[in-house]
């Protein structure tokens, strides 16, 4: 009778860990793409941005949009617009040489990437590294076409956190330099680096 109600209880026990970790996951993730949510990113900067304040260390952030997206859904449907979507978001994840380095979708087509450690021409080289794995994706509509190349804007800022400087700032900064970027004809990288 002991070892019986032994295993069951590690079972159960195995059990509830597996729904706690799957719940705590999803909490965190964006189920269409993925990545992680905005929620959780937010958690994320606070965290990175207290590291980078402690240790005089540079942080960059990439906010980043689909270019013409409302198009795409507008002419293919939401089912292609999804999957462009998921196809953007593995392309971006698979861009990530660091494990340091964070992305998560920011909202809508939108997406944000956190980088530690980083100047603002090494997250134009990741901008540039995403742009180059984007151009290798094919994207069928339902009627098996092919949907015209798809592009992103980046907005890029960047800064060495002090008791002078908040977060909110920085991602403000990174909006107005992708504002910049759709200004300038979209598909293309523009800064904003904080002094």
């Amino acid at each position: 009778v002991y070892w019986p109600s032994v295993y069951a209880h590690r079972w159960l026990s195995w059990r509830l860990f597996t729904a706690n970790e799957k719940l705590k996951e999803l909490s965190i993730t964006d189920a269409l793409t993925q990545l992680y949510n905005r929620r959780y990113f937010e958690k994320h900067l606070e965290d990175i941005w207290d590291i980078a304040s402690r240790k005089n260390v540079q942080i960059s952030i990439i906010m980043c949009d689909i270019d013409f997206f409302k198009h795409v859904n507008d002419t293919y449907g939401h089912l292609v617009g999804d999957d462009v979507l998921k196809k953007v978001a593995h392309a971006m994840k698979i861009s990530l040489k660091r494990s340091s380095d964070f992305i998560a979708r920011y909202g809508g087509e939108e997406f944000i990437i956190v980088m530690y450690d980083t100047d603002i021409k090494g997250a134009q080289e990741l901008c540039t590294t995403i742009q180059s794995n984007l151009k290798d994706i094919n994207y069928i509509d339902s009627n098996n076409s092919q949907i015209k190349p798809i592009t992103l804007s980046f907005g890029i800022s960047s800064i060495i956190p002090s008791t002078d400087t908040n977060r909110e700032s920085l991602i403000k900064h990174a909006d107005i330099a992708l504002y910049r970027a759709k200004e300038s004809g979209r598909n293309c990288i523009r800064m904003d680096e904080i002094v």
